[in-house]
């Protein structure tokens, strides 16, 4: 494979669903680093069409990514560009050919290679198109960003240690309350072993176990030097698959650790009763560890293997002994001084006491409210009136933003609520366009609750989902939801309607 892929994404504009699918593939490339070449995007203003698709086809990309369906089979174009493909290929073999078929479509040269089964879930299909490209799905960045300022945990280390000495396998699980640092564990952990992670991300729709059996699978085709059998078409499949993938990622020889994130945001919809949280097997060979953080919830993991759970809750001391230290180094790294200075008998060992008790140990909570305390959010406010704790934070957050006014923001307290539920990261003109809002209104609101958004990037520029599950977890609040006057299941009802439309309510082209 080529060190720098460039991948040709061929579709149709016939059907709304492929364009649709076509153009979130190209943009979760382009958030791994895979510059995906995909048309209008990619032809300049004023080009010749067929002059920059022959460049494209014949010159520039190393794969060529087909979604043939019902409506591309007969489409000009695609022909087109799978006939220049096909001439491509000849006299290049290492031209790779990507079919990605929908339904039971044939074609005489596509056939001949193998396919990448279809998902409807746009994250999972994304995961197939890395796997096929050996690229791990999973972003590097989110390993840095996790761990930018990280500190302490060593407690936690220690225990994993220890408990791999005394057992031959097992299953080691973190559990926390929401802010407490679970992802940062394992993102560090990761980081210092070079082990595969895992991150389940409910705010992003990437939370689905047949997501994290093609990422780990393609984490560890990069690490080990033994056949890996390839990723199932559905999660029926899984279980004898991670069978499979575990035993012969063992016979490597060498320990293998696999850390996964939030098992309590899985998806389990599509898993029947009884069924393990990630369709993990009932045991695991000899030398496998897994690495596990969820809340302090039931997920259904049932498993013979030796297991330990750890929980951050019965460790208070060593927790706070964490954040007094990511405080101390907080209060060097940012200029809180002028701040601290301006409270009465307040010192910098007193500020870092007083907010870790305000912080009630949560690392979510440091996170939000020191860059507001040195950006002046908080200029006339006495330390001691400091929100306490995380949800404190959201609804004294949710009050600033005026979203407790009579009368009620209504308009800008929707496009928060849809945005949350969206489910995946998207575009201030896609938003727009869905609520059939001023693309400025919608801009304003996403610079008022940028604290609370990953900003990610795709063709066209930033795109934004939800930081973190516990604000999904504010949002969702009955009360919250009361006062807001909104409706989860309405405002998924109108999310249904308003993409049915875009789908289907035009004309085919």
């Amino acid at each position: 494979m080529a060190e720098s892929p460039v991948v040709f994404v061929s579709h149709t504009v016939r059907d709304h669903r492929d364009h649709d699918l076509a153009h979130r593939l190209a943009e979760g490339l382009a958030q791994r680093g895979v510059r995906a070449w995909i048309a209008p995007d990619d032809v300049p203003i004023g080009a010749d069409w067929q002059e920059q698709l022959v460049s494209a086809l014949l010159q520039q990309c190393t794969h060529f990514l087909v979604i043939l369906s019902a409506a591309s089979a007969d489409a000009e174009w695609v022909r087109a560009e799978i006939d220049l493909a096909r001439r491509r290929r000849e006299s290049d073999p290492s031209f790779a050919i990507l079919p990605l078929v929908v339904g039971d479509q044939r074609h005489e040269f596509l056939d001949r290679f193998q396919r990448i089964p279809y998902q409807h879930d746009v994250p999972e299909q994304l995961a197939l198109v890395l796997d096929a490209l050996d690229l791990p799905a999973e972003p590097p960045a989110r390993v840095a960003e996790l761990t930018e300022h990280f500190v302490g945990r060593e407690n936690v280390f220690a225990a994993f240690d220890a408990f791999r000495a005394r057992q031959d396998r097992g299953l080691f699980t973190v559990v926390g309350d929401p802010g407490e640092g679970k992802s940062a564990i394992c993102a560090e952990f990761s980081r210092r072993t070079g082990c595969v992670a895992h991150f389940n991300l409910r705010a992003e729709g990437d939370h689905r176990a047949l997501g994290c059996a093609v990422n780990v699978r393609a984490q560890l085709a990069e690490r080990l030097d033994v056949t890996l059998p390839r990723p199932p078409a559905g999660v029926a499949e899984l279980p004898a698959y991670w069978t499979r993938l575990l035993e012969a990622a063992a016979r490597a020889g060498e320990p293998l650790i696999i850390a996964v994130d939030a098992l309590d945001e899985v998806d389990l919809s599509d898993h029947p009763d009884g069924t393990n949280v990630l369709f993990l097997p009932e045991s695991l060979p000899r030398g496998v560890y897994l690495l596990l953080t969820r809340r302090r919830t039931t997920v259904p993991l049932v498993n013979r293997a030796p297991q330990q759970t750890y929980d951050l809750g019965t460790h208070r001391d060593e927790s706070r002994a964490d954040v007094v230290e990511y405080l101390r180094r907080a209060v060097t790294r940012l200029d809180l001084t002028p701040w601290i200075d301006e409270q009465q008998g307040l010192d910098e060992e007193g500020f870092v006491e007083t907010l870790a008790d305000k912080s009630q140990c949560n690392f979510m909570y440091l996170h939000y409210v020191l860059p507001q305390i040195e950006g002046g959010t908080y200029r006339a406010v006495d330390v001691t009136e400091l929100p306490e704790g995380l949800q404190g934070y959201y609804q004294d957050h949710w009050r600033r933003m005026g979203m407790q006014q009579q009368p009620l923001p209504r308009r800008k307290i929707h496009i928060v609520y849809v945005m949350s539920e969206l489910s995946r990261p998207v575009s201030r003109t896609f938003l727009a366009d869905l609520l059939r809002e001023d693309p400025t209104d919608v801009q304003a609101v996403i610079e008022e609750w940028q604290q609370f958004l990953h900003v990610g990037h795709a063709h066209g520029g930033p795109v934004y989902s939800i930081y973190h599950a516990s604000f999904l977890d504010f949002l969702h609040d009955r009360e919250i939801v009361r006062a807001a006057g909104e409706s989860i299941t309405r405002i998924n009802e109108e999310i249904a309607d308003r993409l049915y439309a875009d789908l289907f309510g035009v004309d085919d082209a």
